[in-house]
């Protein structure tokens, strides 16, 4: 199972082996082939869709409030759940070597998107008004 190309790289029929079998999965770890997290991954790409028709129409025409904070209120709870999804989701490196140590999945998560994640499900329109 070890066939390697001329270059010494693993070729694709065992590089496709390795993306879709996994001997030693963690427990509660999504891996990048779950048909959940494949799932998942659709669900918040419509609500990053709905999201950027919705918030320059909501700006544009200052309809009912009260509608627009329970949406608000809504999508930021399902991008909060994203962030956990996320801590817990395993991915791939360049090389194509599977990363699911949760330590390492959350120190590149903190390196990477997680303070931009962070700062966007907070409602700062609830605080503002508040305020």
């Amino acid at each position: 199972m070890n066939a390697k190309d001329e270059s010494g790289e693993p070729d694709d029929a065992e590089m496709a082996i390795r993306m879709t079998h996994r001997d030693n999965r963690i427990p509660w770890i999504l891996y990048p082939e779950d048909k959940i997290k494949n799932s998942w991954d659709l669900i918040i790409t419509l609500v990053l869709l709905i999201t950027c028709i919705q918030t320059p129409y909501a700006i544009a025409f200052a309809g009912s409030q009260v509608e627009t904070n329970y949406f608000s209120l809504a999508i930021d709870i399902i991008f909060i759940f994203d962030i956990l999804i996320i801590f817990n989701s395993a991915f791939y490196t360049e090389d194509m070597d599977i990363v699911d140590s949760r330590m390492e999945i959350g120190r590149s998560y903190f390196k990477g998107w997680f303070l931009i994640d962070s700062i966007a499900v907070v409602p700062f329109d609830v605080i503002l008004e508040s305020a």
